[in-house]
Protein backbone atom coordinates (compact mmCIF):
# COMPACT_ATOMS: atom_id res chain seq x y z
CA UNK A 1 0.00 0.00 0.00
CA UNK A 2 1.38 3.36 -0.70
CA UNK A 3 2.27 5.64 1.16
CA UNK A 4 -0.40 8.36 0.30
CA UNK A 5 -2.94 5.53 0.84
CA UNK A 6 -1.92 4.91 4.10
CA UNK A 7 -2.31 8.36 5.44
CA UNK A 8 -6.13 8.61 3.57
CA UNK A 9 -6.46 5.61 5.81
CA UNK A 10 -5.30 6.99 8.98
CA UNK A 11 -7.34 10.27 8.03
CA UNK A 12 -10.39 8.47 7.80
CA UNK A 13 -9.76 6.79 11.21
CA UNK A 14 -9.54 9.89 12.81
CA UNK A 15 -12.78 11.43 11.71
CA UNK A 16 -14.56 8.50 12.31
CA UNK A 17 -12.87 8.37 16.05
CA UNK A 18 -14.18 12.16 16.56
CA UNK A 19 -17.38 11.12 15.49
CA UNK A 20 -17.38 8.70 17.85
CA UNK A 21 -16.26 10.85 20.26
CA UNK A 22 -19.06 13.09 19.68
CA UNK A 23 -22.10 10.54 20.32
CA UNK A 24 -19.92 9.35 23.53
CA UNK A 25 -20.43 13.27 25.14
CA UNK A 26 -16.58 14.06 25.24
CA UNK A 27 -15.09 16.87 26.00
CA UNK A 28 -13.08 19.47 23.87
CA UNK A 29 -9.95 18.64 26.05
CA UNK A 30 -10.60 14.74 25.85
CA UNK A 31 -11.19 14.72 22.01
CA UNK A 32 -8.09 17.17 21.93
CA UNK A 33 -5.80 14.10 23.42
CA UNK A 34 -7.85 11.74 21.19
CA UNK A 35 -6.62 13.27 18.33
CA UNK A 36 -3.08 13.49 19.29
CA UNK A 37 -3.21 10.27 20.49
CA UNK A 38 -4.44 8.64 17.31
CA UNK A 39 -2.00 11.23 15.11
CA UNK A 40 0.90 9.67 17.25
CA UNK A 41 -0.25 6.12 16.46
CA UNK A 42 -0.27 6.96 12.55
CA UNK A 43 3.26 8.14 12.80
CA UNK A 44 4.40 5.48 14.63
CA UNK A 45 2.80 2.54 12.20
CA UNK A 46 4.18 4.97 9.06
CA UNK A 47 7.65 4.64 10.75
CA UNK A 48 6.97 0.81 11.20
CA UNK A 49 5.59 0.09 7.57
CA UNK A 50 8.50 2.23 6.02
CA UNK A 51 10.98 0.42 7.85
CA UNK A 52 9.87 -2.97 6.76
CA UNK A 53 9.22 -2.25 3.07
CA UNK A 54 12.81 -1.16 3.25
CA UNK A 55 13.97 -4.37 4.75
CA UNK A 56 11.98 -6.59 2.57
CA UNK A 57 13.18 -4.49 -0.53
CA UNK A 58 17.01 -4.68 0.64
CA UNK A 59 16.28 -8.83 0.94
CA UNK A 60 14.82 -8.77 -2.28
CA UNK A 61 17.88 -7.76 -3.23
CA UNK A 62 20.68 -9.57 -1.50
CA UNK A 63 18.79 -12.77 -2.63
CA UNK A 64 18.54 -11.75 -6.17
CA UNK A 65 22.80 -10.56 -6.24
CA UNK A 66 23.11 -14.12 -4.50
CA UNK A 67 21.38 -15.75 -7.03
CA UNK A 68 23.25 -14.61 -9.56
CA UNK A 69 26.33 -15.06 -8.12
CA UNK A 70 25.37 -19.03 -7.41
CA UNK A 71 24.02 -18.45 -11.43
CA UNK A 72 27.77 -17.25 -12.59
CA UNK A 73 29.43 -19.61 -10.44
CA UNK A 74 27.64 -22.88 -12.05
CA UNK A 75 28.07 -21.50 -15.37
CA UNK A 76 31.01 -19.87 -15.02
CA UNK A 77 29.25 -17.30 -17.47
CA UNK A 78 28.69 -13.10 -16.98
CA UNK A 79 24.67 -12.29 -16.52
CA UNK A 80 24.30 -8.52 -18.31
CA UNK A 81 23.51 -6.18 -15.48
CA UNK A 82 21.02 -4.14 -18.19
CA UNK A 83 19.04 -7.35 -19.44
CA UNK A 84 20.22 -10.37 -17.00
CA UNK A 85 21.00 -12.35 -19.86
CA UNK A 86 23.70 -15.02 -19.45
CA UNK A 87 26.56 -15.04 -21.61
CA UNK A 88 29.53 -17.33 -22.27
CA UNK A 89 32.63 -16.85 -19.84
CA UNK A 90 34.86 -15.08 -23.00
CA UNK A 91 31.91 -12.86 -24.10
CA UNK A 92 32.62 -9.09 -24.94
CA UNK A 93 29.43 -7.81 -25.84
CA UNK A 94 25.69 -9.75 -24.62
CA UNK A 95 24.05 -11.90 -26.70
CA UNK A 96 20.35 -9.81 -26.21
CA UNK A 97 20.88 -6.68 -26.04
CA UNK A 98 24.72 -5.84 -27.17
CA UNK A 99 25.98 -3.94 -24.85
CA UNK A 100 30.04 -4.06 -23.79
CA UNK A 101 30.92 -6.46 -21.23
CA UNK A 102 34.46 -6.18 -20.66
CA UNK A 103 35.74 -4.42 -18.39
CA UNK A 104 36.38 -0.14 -18.92
CA UNK A 105 40.04 1.36 -18.41
CA UNK A 106 39.85 4.82 -16.97
CA UNK A 107 41.56 7.61 -19.45
CA UNK A 108 42.40 9.68 -16.43
CA UNK A 109 44.50 7.42 -13.92
CA UNK A 110 44.31 3.93 -15.91
CA UNK A 111 42.23 1.65 -13.32
CA UNK A 112 40.47 -1.10 -14.46
CA UNK A 113 36.66 -0.74 -13.94
CA UNK A 114 33.92 -3.17 -14.36
CA UNK A 115 31.88 -2.85 -17.51
CA UNK A 116 28.39 -1.47 -15.66
CA UNK A 117 30.34 1.12 -14.09
CA UNK A 118 29.80 4.73 -15.16
CA UNK A 119 32.79 6.65 -13.12
CA UNK A 120 35.62 5.50 -12.21
CA UNK A 121 36.29 3.75 -8.51
CA UNK A 122 39.42 5.16 -7.86
CA UNK A 123 39.40 8.85 -9.46
CA UNK A 124 35.63 9.38 -10.01
CA UNK A 125 36.33 10.62 -13.89
CA UNK A 126 33.46 9.31 -15.92
CA UNK A 127 34.25 6.26 -18.03
CA UNK A 128 34.40 6.98 -21.92
CA UNK A 129 32.66 3.27 -22.86
CA UNK A 130 29.56 4.61 -24.73
CA UNK A 131 28.28 0.96 -25.12
CA UNK A 132 27.79 1.25 -21.54
CA UNK A 133 25.53 3.90 -21.26
CA UNK A 134 23.08 3.63 -23.98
Amino acid sequence: MSRAKKVVLYGVAILIALFISFDLGMSFVERLFLIVFLLVLMVLFMVVFTKQEEARKLREEREKRAEYEVLEEETKGRVCVYCETLNREGATYCKKCKRSLKDVVCPVCGHTNPYDQKYCEECQSILQNKKVHL
